[in-house]
């Protein structure tokens, strides 16, 4: 787009580019601000220059606009795409957001709405507003890879001072892990936090005061699955940036388990990461998966340094793949190793506690306590790609 700060309004509706455009006006942008009417518009005329904001008409054809504007949001990972329809269907509003878009907003509420939304993007873009936490966000390479067991473990070990707690975000929306993991039960948590349509009202106290405690060094919020799993209440993904800030605010280090998210929904919190962490086993299988990932969130702008591979589950004898195969195959990048310790990490699932606290000297913690110090030592934002792996 013609300078890292253009603003584009992408729609051939004349009343809903009106409206758009007071807002700007208000703000003092219009000198900003390039109109035009489809996406293959924005696409020719950018000459490929990445833009702050794009604020795209998905109307008369929702679905089909959507199709189109994921290749584009994968081209331009830069740019805050905001959507805006007629319909306010949940499942629109979710399609949305897995691809990419950072707000939905009705086309009835764009003078109400769109002001809060511009605040804060611009205010993410330029810093403005503080958070003196840090982030991890833990995704899986396959299933049964113990993503889970490494995000809570993660959590006990980052350092800290001693009355202060580290916080876990379950985003595991089929099973609800965290909660099950440490034996933890409430009537509110996630979606709770990110069901204010006031990004203001989600702030440190109000995250505090829903997470839950499982001690003076872990505070968990709890996935909607584990309050109710027959109906689970949604989660308002275009709350995510609000959310993390609020945490980040409120603890100083902040794990997301997030197993099973879209690729878009995972690139979004790995630009808020300080690490992501890409969890799997040494198989075939987890190992192209886990390199499949990491290419996915380069091509959504993640920075490829920011990556780091951890084996977990790791078994030095008997293997079918050795550790150098695996760094050939992820690209030469170095890797993190967890040992196979089955018998510490049963009892620490079945009795519900961290490593730390039963079994202390077991070997899969002293290597989670190394990665917690890498993790620490680390300076900046970043992304981090996990290989789980036991001994």
């Amino acid at each position: 787009m013609t300078g890292q700060r253009d603003i584009w309004i992408v729609s051939d509706d004349p009343a809903s580019t009106a409206s758009v455009r007071s807002v700007f006006e208000m703000y003092g942008l219009t000198a900003l601000t390039h109109e035009c009417g489809g996406l293959s518009h924005m696409v020719a005329e950018s000459r490929g220059e990445e833009g702050e904001t794009a604020i795209v008409d998905i109307d008369p054809a929702p679905m089909q606009a959507l199709q189109e504007l994921e290749r584009i949001i994968i081209r331009f990972p830069q740019t805050r795409f905001v959507v805006m329809s007629e319909q306010m269907q949940s499942g629109l509003v979710m399609e949305a957001m897995n691809i990419g878009a950072r707000h939905f907003v009705a086309k009835s509420m764009i003078e109400q709405e769109l002001p809060r939304i511009i605040k804060r993007l611009r205010s993410n873009l330029t810093g403005t507003e503080e958070s003196s936490g840090s982030l991890v966000t833990v995704l899986s390479a396959g299933g049964g890879c113990g993503a889970t067991t490494l995000a809570v473990n993660l959590a006990t070990e980052l350092p800290r001072g001693d009355s202060e707690p580290a916080l876990l975000i379950d985003l595991d929306n089929a099973y609800g892990t965290i909660a099950s993991y440490l034996g933890l039960s409430g009537s509110y948590g996630l979606a709770e936090v990110m069901g204010y349509d006031d990004d203001s009202q989600i702030d440190p106290q109000l995250v505090t005061t829903t997470a839950l405690k499982f001690s003076d060094r872990l505070h968990a919020l709890i996935n909607p699955v584990s309050v109710d799993f027959s109906d689970p209440a949604p989660l308002r993904y275009d709350r995510l940036e609000p959310l993390v800030q609020a945490c980040q605010q409120a603890y100083p280090w902040v794990v997301i388990d997030a197993p099973r998210v879209p690729i878009a929904l995972a690139a979004r919190l790995a630009h808020l990461s300080r690490f992501t962490l890409i969890v799997g086993q040494l198989s075939v299988k987890d190992i192209r998966a886990s390199r499949a990932i990491q290419n996915a969130l380069i091509q959504h702008g993640v920075t490829p340094n920011s990556v780091r591979h951890v084996i977990n589950r790791y078994k030095s004898r008997h293997s079918l793949l050795s550790l150098d195969e695996a760094r050939r195959a992820l690209g030469g990048c170095d890797l993190q190793v967890v040992k196979n310790d089955f018998t510490s990490a049963t009892e620490s699932i079945n009795m519900g506690q961290p490593l730390a606290q039963c079994a202390p000297r077991c070997g899969a913690r002293r290597d989670i306590q190394r990665l917690a110090e890498d993790v620490a030592k680390a300076q900046g934002n970043g992304h981090i790609s996990v290989l789980n792996m036991q001994n």
